[in-house]
C-alpha cells in the first residue's frame, strides 16, 4: 500500500515540477543570455511567445475596432424620408461640419419627400443644400450649432488589406441604434475601393465605412446582394467645398 501511494505521490509531484517549469522558469529564462548559449531553451520559450503574441493582436484589433467606433458614433445620424406620413425611405450620414452640414447618400431622396434626422434624443428637419447627381452624394443642413465633426480619410492614404468597419444608425420602433460590422479593403483601384464585409438587414444606405482610427474613409450608395457601392472621400471633399 505504501509503494502505490509513493508511485502516485511521485507522479503528482513530477506533474506539478513540469507545470511549475513551463509557467515559471521558462518564461524567465526566456528573457535572459542563457538562451543565446543554449538554443534548445530558445526553441521551448518561443512557444509561449509566439501564443502571447497572437493572443495580443486579438486583442489589439478589438480594442482598436471599439475606439475607433467610439470616435465615429458622436457624429452618425439617422435619416428617414417622409411624404404623406408614408416611409419612403431609412438610412444613414454623418455629420461634417459643427454648423449643421450632413452628408449622406443621395438614394435617400425623393420628389417631394420630407427628410428628418435623428440624432441622440433629438430630430431636426433637414434641408437638400446640394446634390453630386454624378457621385450620388447629397450635402443636407440641419438647424444645429456646435456639432462634433469627424476626420474625413484621404483616399490616397488607404491600403489594400487595411482592416475597417461600416458602421449607420438603424431607425426601428421609434429609437436609434447604431449598427457595426467590420472588414478589409479588397480592392483597390484609382476610382474607388471595395470591401469585404459583413452586411446584415439595417439599412446601409448612407452609413459609412471608416477605418480604425475612426476616419470616414467612403459613404455608403447603395447595398445589394452583399455588395457595397461606395463614394469615397473625394466627392465628400468636392461637395463640402461648393457650399
Amino acid at each position: 500500500m505504501n509503494r502505490v501511494l509513493k508511485f502516485f505521490g511521485a507522479i503528482l509531484l513530477g506533474m506539478f515540477g513540469a507545470a511549475l517549469f513551463e509557467l515559471v522558469v521558462l518564461p524567465i529564462v526566456g528573457s535572459t543570455a542563457l538562451v543565446a548559449r543554449f538554443p534548445l531553451l530558445g526553441r521551448l520559450t518561443s512557444r509561449t511567445t509566439v501564443v502571447n503574441q497572437t493572443r495580443r493582436v486579438t486583442i489589439t484589433e478589438e480594442t482598436a475596432l471599439a475606439e475607433g467606433l467610439n470616435r465615429l458614433r458622436p457624429v452618425l445620424v439617422a435619416i428617414e424620408a417622409r411624404r404623406d406620413g408614408e416611409v419612403l425611405g431609412q438610412g444613414s450620414g454623418f455629420i461634417a461640419t459643427a454648423d449643421g452640414l450632413l452628408i449622406t447618400s443621395a438614394a435617400l431622396l425623393s420628389p417631394g419627400a420630407e427628410l428628418t434626422v435623428f440624432y441622440r434624443e433629438q430630430s431636426w428637419s433637414a434641408q437638400v443644400v446640394d446634390v453630386d447627381g454624378a457621385r450620388s452624394l447629397a450635402l443636407l443642413r440641419v438647424p444645429a450649432a456646435n456639432l462634433p465633426v469627424v476626420e474625413l480619410r484621404r483616399f490616397g492614404e488607404l491600403a489594400l488589406g487595411e482592416r475597417v468597419f461600416l458602421a449607420g444608425v438603424e431607425r426601428r420602433a421609434g429609437a436609434s441604434t447604431v449598427f457595426v460590422s467590420d472588414g478589409i479593403i479588397s480592392r483597390l483601384r484609382d476610382d474607388g475601393f471595395m470591401v469585404s464585409v459583413r452586411i446584415g438587414r439595417e439599412p446601409a444606405v448612407g452609413s459609412v465605412v471608416a477605418t480604425l482610427e475612426g476616419a470616414v474613409a467612403a459613404v455608403v450608395e447603395s447595398a445589394s446582394d452583399g455588395e457595397l457601392a461606395l463614394v469615397d472621400t473625394r466627392a465628400v471633399t468636392d461637395l463640402l467645398a461648393k457650399r
